[in-house]
């Protein structure tokens, strides 16, 4: 309602409302009503703000403006609605009771009651024995244990409802996988007796193939993956079983005294975890025609187990002999260098070094009678090289050269007269005879004076040589030699 208190044209006032959703609409000359001109939707906007503006027919005209505020209040106009058309879930069998699957969500934008949301099973006769339960909040849990054997897959409806008025619904499907359980052991479809009698007549020219063993497990994934073995009595190893087909076959040659009955046992596995396995027993009774030819030797059959440790001993003994001959070989080797370098270095370092059994041959040499020989240039280089070594190993022996004297000695000479060559060499070659330390001259010369008491001399002496000079001891000695070149001794 609008008033004015002037009169006439003064007084009178229309008003109006500018706006997209509402408009005024006039009951008399001064009241008016706000009515909206579409739908509106409180989900979308629950409040609006808007201006009438009024003015009177006088002159000037006179105006007043007023603001309004306009709150959409909610009706239960809009139905629940699931975030998902079909939820999945997946669980393991043998669960227990109220072992949780999963939560199902659904939205209502509606106030108050409209907007309070109640969850359930819709129940017929499909749903019936589901071994689930569904609380007013949307978690779904086992009502019961779970067997995949029984059934893998449960499908189902669920409801969601608000509580307005008229209350609001909407539904959505339901799909929970059970997961297998390795909970079963594998079974034997054939033979499908236990013991099982077989009778096979072996010809030459029969297949290998005996027969093939079935199994089952109920499953599923590498909870059934099934491997066939056996057991026992194939000592001949004559039979063997294919792992994944289990064809039964031979596994070598049959011989006429392979005849016989066979109490073979048999066993399946699973590949789960843990695994599940199942035995089964077959009297198999092997009959063999006169073609086949007999076993000629009996040989006894090893294991690949046997035979790869057989091999990995003799290697390994192999291995530890050729190490120790190696070693010893090495160890001798090391041994000889080692005498061999004790053994070589004076001699390798000093040419005129003569062993201490050379010494003696030499001393006993020349105590026993020389005889002059064509060749003294010879005799002369070895009494050298003995000086040498005299002076060498006898260093206290060792005297300076003017205490050297040349001593003259009997000497008993053979019946036959010899003549001693000259000696042509310009001063190199000359004839001396063999000088000795003191110990040996003076023995030397005791034993030639009781020769020369007792007994008459059968031979001349040679005379005694001078003594060495201190300038030149070797030019003494040459020059004696020229003196009694073509000099025979002749008996007395």
């Amino acid at each position: 309602m609008v008033t004015d208190t002037d009169s006439g044209p003064n007084g009178e006032v229309i008003c109006d409302l500018k706006h997209d959703k509402f408009k005024l609409a006039k009951i008399d000359s001064k009241e008016y009503k706000m009515i909206v001109k579409g739908h509106l939707d409180r989900e979308i906007r629950d409040h609006y703000k808007v201006s009438i503006v009024c003015h009177d027919m006088g002159s000037p005209q006179l105006e007043s403006k007023k603001y309004f505020s306009v709150k959409v209040t909610d009706v239960n106009d809009v139905e629940p609605h699931f975030t998902k058309e079909t939820f999945q879930f997946l669980t393991y069998e043998n669960q227990k009771v109220d072992f949780p699957i999963g939560f199902i969500n659904a939205t209502d934008p509606d106030l108050g009651d409209g907007g309070q949301l109640t969850y359930s099973i819709i129940n017929d006769n499909n749903n019936d024995n589901i071994p689930f339960q569904l609380t007013k909040y949307g978690f779904i849990s086992t009502s019961q244990s779970i067997d995949r054997e029984m059934k893998d897959i449960y499908k189902f409806q669920v409801l969601v409802k608000d509580n307005g008025t008229p209350s609001l619904n909407d539904t959505a499907n339901i799909v929970i996988e059970i997961l297998d359980k390795n909970d079963n052991a594998p079974y034997f479809t054939f033979p499908n007796n236990d013991p099982y009698n077989l009778d096979v007549h072996y010809h030459p020219h029969s297949k290998k193939d005996i027969t093939i063993l079935r199994a089952s497990d109920k499953d599923t994934g590498n909870n059934a993956f099934l491997t066939y073995g056996i057991l026992r009595s194939n000592d001949k190893n004559l039979f063997t079983v294919n792992s994944h087909t289990g064809v039964l076959s031979f596994s070598r040659t049959v011989y006429q005294n392979d005849a016989g009955t066979y109490e073979l046992q048999f066993i399946v596995k699973d590949g789960g975890t843990p695994v599940q396995s199942a035995t089964t027993a077959i009297i198999l009774t092997l009959f063999v025609s006169n073609d086949t030819s007999p076993m000629l030797t009996a040989v006894p059959f090893q294991s690949g187990h046997d035979l790869n440790m057989t091999w990995v001993i003799i290697i390994v003994a192999a291995a530890v002999i050729l190490s120790v001959a190696i070693v010893v070989s090495i160890t001798l080797c090391v041994f000889r260098c080692i005498n061999h370098t004790n053994n070589s270095p004076t001699t390798a370092e000093n040419p005129n070094f003569l062993s201490q059994t050379e010494m003696r041959q030499l001393l006993y040499q020349t105590n026993n009678p020389v005889a002059i020989t064509r060749n003294a240039e010879e005799i002369f280089n070895r009494n050298l090289q003995t000086i040498k070594s005299k002076s060498q190993f006898f260093l206290e022996m060792e005297q300076t050269p003017d205490e050297w004297k040349f001593s003259t000695t009997q000497r008993r000479l053979p019946p036959v007269p010899q003549r001693c060559d000259s000696i042509h060499s310009q001063g190199r070659r000359t004839s001396s005879i063999m000088s000795y330390n003191s110990d040996t001259l003076t023995s030397q010369k005791d034993r030639e004076a009781s020769k020369s008491n007792g007994k008459t001399k059968p031979y001349d002496e040679i005379p005694a040589e001078p003594e060495y000079t201190n300038d030149n001891p070797v030019a003494a000695t040459i020059l004696k030699g020229q003196q009694i070149q073509d000099t025979y001794l002749q008996p007395t």
